[in-house]
């Protein structure tokens, strides 16, 4: 009980409803405000929902700068005749996976596999001239897939692009990107090779956010038989493949 004469409290309105004690500071929350609003969708960076054929891939998000461990992931150089290493992703960019029954038809390839401790049929169409790209390409670069998809997926995507084993040097899945707050991105620098003669192919620039000048754009395929997209890549980065060899 409060003594006699002693001044009552007065209740203090909650935090979000208080005034800021100044203009300053009512300007400087405003600016956090929006900062908070902008670092949650990175301008350019896309939101990809998650699904069997695109295990693990989420909304992007800005990475902590040193948290990689540069060429720990990838093998050691033992071709020196190759001086430049070409970095590809799989799903849309070399191949289109399917959950749709109609997406048997044509399929090149149909497995199985696990996602959330449910099974799925996986359908699986290869980019008109990827087998031309890989071979014609593979005489000038060292040839590496980079994925978010979980290992265990991109091995059956890679027994269907590569059976002999001959064309792709290795390959990068989900467990070797940076997580970050459930989101998965690449950093070139795991691969242990020269940045200056790597380039990247991919259908989104999300895949490498920290090497946005090894980056190639190329456009999604989801089937269509008619696509040139790869065949038309040939000569230019044969080109880019011979330069200060």
């Amino acid at each position: 009980m409060a003594g006699l004469g002693a001044t009552p409290r007065t209740k203090k309105p909650p935090k979000d409803e208080q005034e800021p004690s100044t203009p300053r500071a009512a300007a400087r929350g405003g600016a956090k405000s929006r900062q908070r609003e902008e670092q949650s969708v990175p301008r350019g960076w896309a939101r990809v929902p998650g699904s069997p054929t695109t295990p693990g891939k989420g909304r992007l998000v800005r990475p902590s700068p040193g948290v990689l461990t540069p060429g720990r992931d990838g093998p050691k150089k033992i071709r020196c005749k190759l001086q430049h290493t070409l970095v590809l992703e799989l799903d849309g960019t070399l191949l289109y996976s399917s959950l749709l029954a109609d997406g048997q038809q044509d399929a090149t390839a149909t497995f199985t596999t696990g996602f959330q401790a449910s099974s799925y049929e996986v359908h699986v169409k290869l980019r008109p001239h990827v087998q031309e790209f890989l071979e014609s390409l593979s005489k000038t670069y060292e040839i590496f897939i980079y994925t978010t998809a979980k290992k265990d997926y991109a091995k059956k995507l890679l027994e269907v692009l590569d059976p002999k084993k001959k064309l792709i040097r290795h390959c990068l899945s989900q467990s070797d990107c940076v997580c970050s707050q459930g989101c998965y991105w690449k950093d070139l620098t795991r691969l242990g090779r020269d940045l200056a003669k790597t380039v990247a192919l991919d259908h989104t620039m999300q895949g490498f956010p920290a090497q946005a000048a090894n980056w190639i754009s190329v456009p999604p395929w989801s089937g269509d038989p008619e696509d040139e997209e790869l065949l038309r890549l040939i000569p230019a980065l044969g080109q880019l493949g011979q330069a200060g060899s």
